[in-house]
């Protein structure tokens, strides 16, 4: 999927290929055009739960999303309390094989005022395997207390045969009130 000059806005989840994922994605490359540009986002409505990726906002328990690439001018945002990550902003299910590779300097970026922000997935409980983050800007706030960031999570709280394996996280910009290079807080088995 290559995007030129695209905004997803959602009130609740948004994803680039999906708000919500039940099922399988597999075999995806969400990509800009060098000059273009493609930012995610959610903004504040009645939901009262938001979740933003760059491939999909929820990725459901039993739900798979395997051998994805995220690259160049991506953009994931939120004006307000929010799970954010670069494949998917909550994840219950499976990810696996991934790549974010993005431009940090003005796109490339996963940002929002108060949330959890990784790399790969906002908030956690599901598995996430050989995932590699290069060349990302990763933040939330630095002054609020419930604001986590990690290269490939922020918050991971997940049993020990679903936790995160073979990760790498290269040339990455994190900031928040906790930070990580894997997880702001890992709740499971790191290996």
């Amino acid at each position: 999927v290559t995007v030129n000059n695209g905004t997803i806005t959602a009130g609740s989840n948004a994803g680039a290929i999906a708000g919500e994922n039940k099922g399988t994605i597999t075999s995806v490359v969400v990509t800009t055009g060098d000059q273009s540009s493609l930012e995610v986002k959610t903004i504040e409505s009645t939901k009262g739960t938001y979740s933003a990726g760059g491939v999909v906002g929820q990725n459901f328990a039993s739900s798979k999303i395997d051998d994805v690439t995220v690259s160049k001018n991506v953009k994931i945002t939120s004006n307000v309390s929010a799970y954010l990550g670069g494949v998917a902003g909550y994840n219950e299910g499976y990810i696996g094989r991934v790549l974010i590779n993005v431009n940090k300097t003005g796109y490339g970026v996963i940002t929002s005022a108060k949330a959890f922000v990784g790399g790969i997935a906002g908030y956690s409980t599901g598995g996430i395997f050989s995932a590699y983050v290069k060349s990302a800007t990763i933040s939330a706030s630095t002054s609020d207390s419930d604001s986590c960031a990690g290269g490939i999570a922020g918050a991971v709280h997940a049993a020990a045969k679903e936790s995160v394996d073979v990760a790498v996280v290269e040339d990455v910009y994190i900031s928040a009130y906790y930070a990580g290079g894997i997880a702001a807080k890992l709740n499971t088995t790191y290996t």
